[in-house]
């Protein structure tokens, strides 16, 4: 990455414990992203973990992502809020997740 956005992103991500809206409609989620253009998503779940393998790319505000076994991006609007969380736009007029960092990279 060589965006000051996609630096920022580097490291491991976690839906913020205050952020009940997005725990409730998608869970308590892990996102690892990596210099070379690899995500890993995880759902934390109570007696396991799900994980996804993605690719990501940031073009201006945008994070798109893909899922190489099944290729189609998706574009989701990002921003950084005052308090360093990374904030993820969700569709249509739903709040965006909040992920706290857990560590960099």
């Amino acid at each position: 990455m060589t965006t000051t956005a996609g630096t920022q992103l580097l490291g491991r991500w976690r839906t913020d414990r205050n952020d009940r809206w997005s725990l409730r409609e998608y869970g308590d989620c892990s996102l690892c992203f990596e210099g070379n253009g690899k995500l890993t998503y995880t759902v934390n779940l109570p007696d396991r973990e799900q994980v996804m393998h993605l690719t990501y790319r940031v073009e201006g505000a945008w994070l798109v992502t893909d899922q190489p076994s099944s290729p189609q991006e998706q574009r989701s609007e990002f921003f950084f809020t005052r308090e360093g969380q990374l904030a993820v736009k969700n569709e249509s007029t739903d709040p965006p997740t909040l992920y706290a960092r857990q560590s960099l990279p």
